[in-house]
């Protein structure tokens, strides 16, 4: 690929358009020529998403669910990993291992992945069924709204089956990183202080 020649065609493009939306698509297909698939370009409301997202602010219904089907289950569905604290999915029962089923009454057999995480941050909010670990079932309306993502978890586990609730028993610290953000390095930091400490 001549760079140089592809990079000039399309400038001449964008030029040429009075179009907003053409523009950025033109600057997209360039961009995805280059198949890194961690380069792409992010119009200015996309822009300023993506920075709330760094600072551990989103607006959100608050959960994180895998990309992949869980066919474990007749009913397959998506399972829910995390649920943010304060979150609408929170106060709303949502647990994580439940099972989503269902969005705008639309089977999760039927979405990508992609759709899923598109139609959960829809401004305007989504009904979902959910199916929790015991067999009981969820229905609910989830509205996005302003969440605080706190980047970091962490905590002391047993160590050895043999040793856990001996006195003097020793343990194991675990940190886990949820989100790359802005202040994930201090948490992390933090967070091994307190372990170190316990």
């Amino acid at each position: 690929m001549d760079w140089d020649k592809e990079l000039e065609a399309a400038l001449a493009s964008t030029f040429e358009t009075k179009d907003t939306d053409a523009a950025y698509q033109v600057t997209r297909d360039l961009i995805g020529k280059l198949g890194d698939q961690f380069t792409r370009v992010l119009p200015p409301a996309e822009a300023s998403k993506f920075l709330n997202a760094e600072k551990g602010q989103l607006n959100a219904i608050g959960m994180q669910v895998t990309r992949e089907l869980d066919l474990s289950e007749s009913t397959g569905g998506r399972r829910v990993t995390a649920v943010i604290a304060g979150s609408e999915a929170e106060r709303a029962g949502v647990l994580p291992g439940d099972l989503l089923l269902t969005i705008n009454d639309t089977s999760l057999r039927l979405l990508e992945a992609n759709e899923v995480a598109e139609m959960l941050r829809r401004p305007e909010g989504v009904d979902v069924k959910l199916l929790h670990k015991d067999g009981t079932e969820l229905r609910t309306h989830l509205q996005a709204g302003d969440v605080k993502v706190n980047p970091v978890q962490f905590g002391l586990l047993p160590y050895g089956a043999e040793d856990s609730g001996k006195a003097g028993a020793r343990s194991i610290g675990y940190i886990r990183l949820a989100v790359f953000s802005e202040n994930a390095p201090a948490k992390v930091e933090e967070a091994m202080r307190t372990l170190q400490a316990e």
